[in-house]
């Protein structure tokens, strides 16, 4: 168990349209993504969320607790038969603590990881204000999964350079989200990983999602289910630093 397949996104992503009515399909399909999400204001105040969940996978129960916090900070927990785990990013480094590869005091993560790590930093809401933040982004029409349509949206990220696509059930009140990217690092680098997001929920002015179920070429690995979220936890810098620094 190389890493926790914890993709949990918290919202979609941002875009900047190269045609002026792809733009337009872009802006409509952003606008109507946080109308169902609690509304655009109440997102721009967000600053940091801590959720409570467990990842089911292969018949055992893994309990995490996520931290994240503006602009690109994360932190994964889990302590599950003993075995205490933890993944950070503190905007520049990485680092864990995974017993399940004989990582058991801190370690900087380099490579392929670290950019594995990086490219899941999605907290910064970047499909607000998406036209200021110099991404990329391609209206791609739409995409029937099983049984449902969804809007499609190619991102290309200007921190990272690297594409994203994000799937949105149309319908006003159809709240169901699919991000699709690359895995960077591990056995399953450069295959296709896939997060059904579903099963929204109203937490303060937000609706935030309480199950994933992540893929990887079609083929389910784990399952993640949210017991609690709380919305702008008070969290110190520090936690998400290297041990000692």
């Amino acid at each position: 168990m190389r890493r926790f397949a914890f993709l949990i996104v918290l919202s979609a992503f941002f875009c900047l349209g190269t045609f002026s009515s792809q733009a337009q399909d872009v802006d409509k399909v952003i606008a109507l993504h946080y109308k169902k999400m609690g509304g655009i204001k109440n997102w721009q105040k967000l600053k940091s969320l801590k959720s409570t969940a467990k990842i089911i996978q292969q018949g055992m129960e893994i309990p995490v607790v996520l931290l994240q916090k503006l602009p690109n900070k994360q932190r994964i927990d889990s302590d599950f038969q003993g075995n205490k785990f933890v993944q950070a990013y503190n905007g520049k480094e990485g680092w864990m603590i995974n017993p399940y590869i004989q990582a058991t005091e801190p370690t900087m993560l380099t490579g392929d990881d670290l950019k594995e790590l990086e490219d899941q930093m999605t907290f910064d809401n970047p499909l607000i204000d998406y036209k200021t933040k110099g991404n990329v982004v391609e209206f791609e029409g739409a995409e029937t999964i099983e049984g449902i349509e969804y809007d499609k949206l190619k991102l290309t990220t200007k921190r990272t350079g690297n594409s994203h696509y994000y799937l949105f059930a149309k319908g006003d009140n159809t709240l169901k989200v699919i991000l699709r990217r690359t895995v960077l690092s591990g056995p399953m680098k450069g295959q296709t990983g896939e997060s059904y997001l579903s099963d929204y929920r109203a937490v303060g002015d937000l609706m935030m999602p309480f199950s994933a179920i992540n893929k990887v070429q079609g083929q389910t690995v784990n399952e993640v289910k949210i017991d609690h979220w709380e919305i702008d936890p008070e969290i110190e810098d520090a936690y998400f630093d290297f041990p000692g620094k």
